[in-house]
């Protein structure tokens, strides 16, 4: 169909593993990839953190320039909203 890229939504660097010989047999480059966190509670953000890095590591040799990142909420479809003191976490942490 034409498009030169593919911008995945990756969990882990085995998922990276996984695509990178599918994205050279197809001819596609991986520019940008999204990763999921969690930035609002301190010990889930670190594991986030090294998660992203990892990620990124391992899709460097795919030519990643842009990874996209959108810090999760409560709960997905929920409407509990983040403490003010989840949301100070989260600024800090993506500091």
């Amino acid at each position: 169909c034409g498009i030169p890229g593919y911008e995945p939504a990756v969990n882990g660097p085995d998922d990276v593993a996984t695509l990178l010989p599918l994205l050279k047999k197809h001819g596609l480059a991986m520019p940008s990839l999204h990763v999921g966190s969690t930035m609002h509670k301190a010990d889930e953000a670190e594991r986030s953190i090294q998660t992203a890095v990892a990620i990124a590591e391992a899709a460097r040799p795919a030519g990643l320039k842009i990874m996209v990142t959108n810090p999760s909420p409560i709960k997905w479809g929920g409407a509990e909203n983040k403490t003010d003191a989840e949301l100070q976490t989260q600024a800090q942490t993506l500091d």
